[in-house]
């Protein structure tokens, strides 16, 4: 059992020394960027990734008018951020959504053990699973924010939210089958994960620099609260209700994610 413990700090003791050799405090002391590079990164940082907002906009009338782009005013004071609806949605959004990867981490083991009496080996081969797919789906969120949605970053997040409320409907009924099960965890990590970097850059597009770091904190402080006490409640309705109900609450909080995404603006920002 020590020998376990062991090995999973190995990586914690490693990666701070990796880190340290390898990553810089700002792009024009890496030794892996070139002039070109630090110049491209430095003007998108000053004008807040705002320079080409005409390329960046090219209409997509029905998806536009969903996700409700809006011209959005920069926010320049910590005031205004503390009184956006936009930063509190996206916080609200994020807390959801972390709580649900939190609940599947904390008790994914324990369902495939005591509800599906899988073996420990085959408990651990499916519970990687979602985690295997939460790798893949955040690149895939990432490539489909970026290049194929030119930046849009609310559609990742309602794919997410409503993909992820229905597949928690659909692991009621998961087989006590480790290969079907692990490829329907593994489509769940993939689908929750789409929009889980969107809401960590979303409020880039309209805060001010040096001001980002007080939106981001509010996001990611959503996203930690949730993370905190999805799983607790996800135990006291296991305690009353059953397994059923636990997945049941995870689909409602999702679509409760949906719901609320939408309120909030895919920002074009204006002068």
């Amino acid at each position: 059992m020590e020998r376990n413990f062991l090995f999973f700090a190995l990586p914690g003791l490693l990666l701070p020394v990796l880190w340290y050799f390898f990553v810089a405090d700002k792009p024009e002391n890496s030794r892996f960027t070139n002039a070109a590079e630090v110049d491209l990164i430095n003007e998108k940082i000053e004008d807040g990734n705002h320079k080409n907002v005409p390329d960046k906009y090219k209409r997509i009338a029905l998806l536009d008018t969903f996700i409700r782009v809006r011209p959005v005013k920069s926010l320049v004071s910590s005031r205004q951020i503390y009184r956006s609806w936009n930063v509190w949605g996206c916080s609200l959004g994020y807390c959801f959504q972390l709580g649900i990867s939190s609940l599947l981490l904390a008790w994914i083991p324990t369902y495939l053990l005591t509800e599906k009496q899988f073996s420990i080996m085959g408990m651990g081969f499916v519970a990687a699973a979602p985690w295997v797919g939460a790798v893949l789906g955040n690149i895939l969120g990432g490539i489909l924010s970026d290049k194929v949605l030119r930046k849009r970053r609310k559609p990742g997040m309602l794919i997410s939210a409503v993909s992820t409320s229905l597949m928690m409907l659909f692991l009621i009924y998961i087989p006590a089958n480790p290969i079907i099960c692990a490829l329907l965890l593994f489509l769940t990590g993939l689908l929750l994960s789409i929009g889980f970097s969107a809401y960590m850059v979303y409020p880039m597009s309209f805060i001010e620099r040096k001001h980002f770091p007080t939106a981001n904190a509010i996001v990611n402080m959503g996203g930690q609260l949730g993370g905190a006490a999805t799983p607790f409640i996800g135990g006291l309705i296991l305690d009353y209700n059953g397994w059923n109900s636990v997945f049941v609450f995870m689909s409602v909080i999702s679509i409760l994610t949906f719901i609320i995404v939408l309120t909030i603006d895919e920002p074009m920002k204006t002068t």
